[in-house]
């Protein structure tokens, strides 16, 4: 009978033929007489015809933890004798699971004019198939953009270019929204996309500005105070900085009064 074996099935493949076990009666020389195989005890994983086939009767998956299996096989002759050897079967992983991310934050917030390099984010994930895969994960960015740039090992991303939160089209919407693409492989195999999005917070870094520098009102000397003289527009709040202006006006509520 056949020394105990290792046999290798690779993973996720319909159940099938594995093996055929042999073994003969040396009292039995011409081999007339048939031999009858079974596991012992028997297994929900794999049967065994009585002529020694051995058969998987389920799919594996590597990931579930199922990646080795001993089974007993013995055989019988017509009086009732017996031997045994064992099969050790292994279940070859492949790369068929696609990363994960484990990021916990996909929103995050910026103040705006944050300094090339600045590090904003840092995109984690894990391959499933990793335990058995000398692999490495690598991150980019699938969307256009100017302002951001990932480390294609490390998943961290850094400010590549000035965000002004008072320019171009931040001004309206102060929301940039990326694609992060994880893969296992440079070239096929198994990838991942995940949305993240980053609102750029205003800062005080503009001065105060007057859309017009020069005013000139007149109004009737007899004309009853208080009352409002002229609204200057202006982008921020104004001050009065003459002492006699400051004697004969205020500043109102609203802006530029």
């Amino acid at each position: 009978m056949d020394v105990g074996l290792d046999l290798y099935i690779v993973e996720g493949i319909k159940p099938r033929f594995i093996y055929q076990v042999e073994a003969f009666d040396p009292e039995d020389t011409r081999r007339n007489i048939p031999l009858r195989y079974f596991l012992i005890p028997p297994s929900n994983n794999f049967s065994m015809s009585a002529n020694g086939i051995l058969f998987s009767t389920t799919e594996f998956d590597f990931e579930e933890g199922h990646n080795s299996y001993r089974l007993i096989v013995e055989v019988r002759d017509s009086q009732g004798l017996t031997a045994s050897t064992t099969l050790q079967v292994n279940i070859v992983n492949i790369n068929d699971e696609i990363p994960r991310f484990t990021s916990p934050t996909r929103e995050f917030v910026i103040p705006e004019e944050l300094g090339p390099g600045t590090i904003v984010a840092n995109i984690t994930a894990e391959d499933p198939d990793g335990q058995s895969f000398t692999s490495f994960l690598l991150y980019s960015i699938t969307t256009l953009n100017s302002y951001f740039m990932i480390n294609q090992l490390t998943g961290t991303i850094q400010v590549a270019h000035r965000i002004d939160r008072d320019a171009g089209e931040l001004r309206q919407n102060p929301v940039i929204s990326l694609e992060v693409l994880v893969k296992d492989r440079p070239i096929g195999g198994q990838e991942n996309r995940m949305q993240i999005t980053f609102l750029v917070k205003d800062i005080n870094d503009n001065p105060a500005t007057c859309t017009k520098f020069t005013f000139r009102y007149s109004h009737p000397e007899t004309r009853v105070r208080p009352f409002t003289s002229l609204v200057v527009p202006a982008l921020w709040p104004l001050w009065l900085l003459s002492g006699e202006a400051e004697a004969l006006w205020a500043l109102g509520q609203g802006p530029g009064k």
